[in-house]
């Protein structure tokens, strides 16, 4: 496993460890308003068809509830944690210098809204050398309301890169799809990445 992919992964496990041990409060703000015991979870657009590109696989993680489509030329590789799935596509154009990565952290706090879990996960990205933040919108990830970030940073072997994040929250679960590309890389990749991000669906666990 190369210098790019280690990084990737221990960026995966620190975040599937930090939203694992959430714990059952949801507020993350001083002056946030008490959630409900459940809150409502968002509803999937009845609309959603998952995009499907001519020559790409699919793969399919029933355990962890998704399935994602990648490049055939993109090297597979799962990993496993005592909190979640994550899947690394790495590029063999440029070696890994560019993947896609899922997190699946499943039985969350079910008073936990989905600003609840992207306010977990963002000070997780803050850390990252010389981070910044390019945007932040909704979105839609799998058809569910999303939340939608673009970034650049200097990996710990102190190469620029770039990253864009898409997280969405469905049936107490939350789910975690990432583009990280040395920055060299990120623009060549990005199409790529987009079509794999587009065709993510959730689907029922086993």
């Amino acid at each position: 496993m190369k210098r790019f992919t280690k990084w990737t992964v221990i960026v995966a496990v620190a975040l599937a460890i930090i939203v694992s041990t959430a714990g059952c409060t949801s507020n993350t703000g001083n002056n946030a308003s008490p959630s409900p015991s459940v809150s409502p979870q968002p509803t999937q657009d009845p609309n959603f068809v998952p995009k499907n590109t001519s020559g790409y696989l699919t793969y399919s993680n029933r355990s962890a509830g998704y399935t994602i489509q990648y490049l055939p030329s993109w090297q597979l590789i799962n990993s496993s944690t005592a909190t979640g799935f994550h899947l690394l596509n790495t590029g063999t154009t440029g070696g890994d210098a560019a993947n896609v990565g899922v997190i699946v952290s499943a039985n969350l706090p079910k008073n936990m809204t989905l600003n609840d879990y992207s306010e977990l996960v963002l000070p997780v990205l803050r850390n990252s050398t010389d981070f910044k933040l390019l945007s932040s919108s909704n979105s839609t990830l799998a058809g569910y309301p999303a939340k939608e970030y673009a970034f650049t940073f200097v990996n710990i072997y102190g190469t620029p890169a770039q990253g864009l994040e898409k997280l969405t929250l469905a049936n107490h679960t939350g789910y975690f799809v990432s583009y990280l590309a040395v920055q060299s890389y990120y623009s060549a990749n990005l199409e790529i990445a987009q079509n794999m991000i587009g065709s993510f669906n959730i689907v029922s666990s086993a």
